[in-house]
């Protein structure tokens, strides 16, 4: 008998004035996933760019795995793609995200994960 693997989301902050201060969300595990979308929705205000950072911890030091120039702000959705093949070349199954302040911003918004391509069934 087949299984029906789905994709997992996640939300990992959400609403508020969120992108007037640095940003950190909790870890994402990629340990049973192969890949995962980060989603930064952005609501009205005016277009601003800042930097998205997919980071990881070894050793007590941080490890930053990709960095990405966004905008936020005019409704704009963005994004950020991680492999756990990225990952796994640090020995890591899990990692955060950090999103760059924009000063004065009161730009609300809600940052997401989809977690994508399961390797193994997942039982609720």
């Amino acid at each position: 008998m087949s299984q029906y693997i789905t994709n997992k989301s996640e939300i990992l902050k959400e609403s508020g004035a969120i992108f007037a201060s640095d940003i950190q969300t909790d870890n994402i595990k990629l340990d049973n996933y192969q890949s995962a979308k980060v989603i930064i929705e952005s609501g009205e205000g005016d277009a601003v760019e800042t930097t998205v950072s997919v980071c990881i911890t070894k050793d007590e030091e941080e490890i930053v795995v990709k960095e990405k120039t966004i905008t936020i702000g005019a409704n704009i959705v963005s994004g950020i793609d991680v492999v756990a093949n990225e990952l796994a070349h640090y020995d890591a199954t899990e990692f955060y995200v950090k999103v760059a302040k924009v000063a004065d911003s009161v730009i609300t918004g809600t940052i997401y994960a989809i977690l994508a391509e399961p390797r193994y069934a997942i039982e609720d």
